[in-house]
């Protein structure tokens, strides 16, 4: 699997920080650690109702090669 991590900072814009096949490494250097569920219970569930959310988002493609191509990733994991 090839990840890639796009860091969103709450904005509107994002940008693609690291790409890597190893997920531990992404995982690492990610700026954002929650996910949706632990999130909620941090802040409140009305922190999602904002516009624009700082978040972190990775996105799994087969292989650098569908990356390269343009390909829909696999799926995609959002962390707040």
């Amino acid at each position: 699997m090839y990840y890639v991590l796009i860091e969103w900072d709450g904005k509107g814009s994002g940008k693609e920080e690291v790409l890597s096949y190893d997920k531990k490494y992404i995982l690492s250097v990610m700026q954002c650690k929650y996910t949706e569920k632990q999130a909620k219970k941090k802040y409140h569930f009305r922190y999602f109702y904002q516009s624009d959310v700082k978040y972190s988002e990775i996105q799994i493609f087969k292989s650098y090669k569908s990356y390269a191509n343009g390909k829909n990733p696999i799926n995609s994991k959002f962390y707040y």
